[in-house]
């Protein structure tokens, strides 16, 4: 879904269970390790500038982590 204040657009490949990012020159799907090792895409040099959205695409994988850990250790008497 693309946000219309962001210039990213984000898809689901069918081989990959998480989001991609398209490289808004060259079209070429990035994975989120492909975004925190390079400022620059891979294949086109595009450099991508940070926003709202392509943070959270970053964070996502984390953020993810962190939630099935918490998942775990929580017991809903503890509410």
């Amino acid at each position: 879904m693309k946000n219309i204040n962001s210039k990213y657009t984000f898809k689901r490949a069918d081989s990959f269970q998480t989001r991609m990012l398209c490289c808004p020159g060259c079209l070429e799907s990035l994975s989120q390790q492909d975004i925190e090792n390079y400022s620059r895409c891979p294949y086109c040099n595009y450099h991508f500038k940070l926003d709202k959205d392509l943070e959270d695409f970053i964070l996502q994988p984390v953020i993810e982590h962190w939630m099935r850990q918490n998942q775990i250790n929580v017991r809903p008497e503890s509410f």
